[in-house]
């Protein structure tokens, strides 16, 4: 069992490298880095008000 475990996680690490580096020409364009910075940015933004709403119940009395 921890052959078949190691061999999956090797054959899975392999492919996640060879992707990557297709696709890391496209996200090093100074372009895609404004819009994945936009993106994330809204993301933790709406996350972070998200939060406000949240009611927690020691806070509650």
């Amino acid at each position: 069992m921890t052959l078949t475990m190691v061999m999956v996680d090797a054959l899975m690490m392999t492919l996640y490298a060879l992707i990557a580096t297709r696709l890391r020409p496209y996200f090093q364009s100074p372009e895609t880095r404004k819009q994945q910075n936009r993106l994330f940015a809204g993301f933790l933004v709406f996350i972070a008000v998200s939060l406000c709403f949240i009611e927690h119940p020691t806070l509650i009395q």
